[in-house]
């Protein structure tokens, strides 16, 4: 059985991921039934890897659920703020929140019996940006080939790998 940086070198030596790299990913992160910080670690370094790689749902559908247990492995119903903490810090790290991880944070607010007010202000404030955004980027990307941004008050909106940025 490979271990998860075979299989992490196997996917970018492909250029894709692919359903069948799904199962073995599963085996691997799952295999003591829960997955560990190191193991979600790893999972938020490889979707940095294959952004470009274009979506695939399956790989999406797991990254969201091995995220979402992993937060919620020992408290089923709470996220600890050493955890918050680590996700900001996740997510953050672009500076720019894509649709994934929007829907983390919408999953993790579903799961827990309290969503801490930080990440709530950050997906409310992204999905008011994504809003904006998906009524603008078409106008941008329409008139933009080189994925220029237009100004709007204070926020900047703009096409970056088939994301908006704000």
């Amino acid at each position: 059985m490979y271990n998860l940086e075979q299989i992490k070198q196997t996917i970018i030596a492909n250029g894709s991921i692919t359903s069948s790299d799904i199962p073995d990913l599963r085996k691997i992160v799952y295999k003591d039934g829960r997955v560990s910080r190191e193991e979600a670690d790893f999972l938020f370094d490889l979707r940095k890897e294959i952004l470009n790689f274009g979506n695939l749902k399956e790989w999406d559908n797991f990254f969201i659920q091995a995220i979402c247990d992993h937060l919620l492995e020992e408290s089923h119903d709470t996220i600890t703020d050493d955890d918050v903490s680590w996700l900001i810090d996740k997510i953050g790290a672009d500076k720019y929140i894509d649709h994934i991880e929007q829907e983390l944070l919408c999953k993790l607010s579903s799961k827990v019996k309290y969503f801490p007010s930080n990440l709530k202000a950050i997906q409310e404030h992204t999905n008011i940006a994504y809003d904006l955004g998906c009524k603008i980027l078409s106008l941008l990307c329409r008139n933009s080939k080189t994925g220029r941004s237009l100004q709007f008050g204070i926020n900047k909106v703009g096409c970056r790998k088939n994301k908006i940025v704000v």
